[in-house]
C-alpha cells in the first residue's frame, strides 16, 4: 500500500503511547522542544521522570506535574536557555542520550549569535 503525503506547514493531533518510563521520558523531553503547550496523560512517575523534568526546566520549560494524571508542559522550542547549572539526568539513560544532544543544540545556538 502507497500513501502520498503532502508537506503542511504545521502538524496538530493527538498521540496516545501506552504507560511506559521510556515513554514518559520521551514525552516530557519532546513536549519541552515542542513550542507551546503539551499535555503527557497517565504519565509513568518516578525518579528518571522527575530528573528529566528538572533540567527541561533548567533549559527553559515551564512543567506542572501537580496531577498524577495528567503532566502539562509548556514547551520553549529550539530556544533553550544556556544552563544555570549540570544538567543531572541521575541514573536516566534515556534523558542522558537525548538531554546530551538537548545541551549541545543549546550550546551552538549560544555561540552562534
Amino acid at each position: 500500500m502507497m500513501y502520498l503525503i503532502k508537506p503542511t506547514k504545521t502538524l496538530q493531533g493527538n498521540v496516545r503511547i501506552p504507560g511506559s518510563k521510556s515513554g514518559t521520558a520521551r514525552g516530557i523531553i519532546l513536549a519541552s522542544l515542542a513550542k507551546g503547550e503539551s499535555r503527557i496523560y497517565n504519565p509513568i512517575p518516578g525518579i528518571d521522570s522527575y530528573s528529566i523534568i528538572d533540567c527541561c526546566r533548567t533549559l527553559g520549560a515551564k512543567i506542572d506535574c501537580s496531577n498524577d494524571n495528567e503532566w502539562i508542559i509548556e514547551g520553549i522550542g529550539m530556544d533553550l536557555k544556556a544552563p544555570s547549572a549540570v544538567l543531572d539526568v541521575e541514573n536516566s539513560g534515556t534523558g542522558f542520550y537525548i538531554l546530551t544532544g538537548d545541551g549541545a543544540i543549546s550550546y551552538c545556538s549560544l555561540n552562534s549569535l
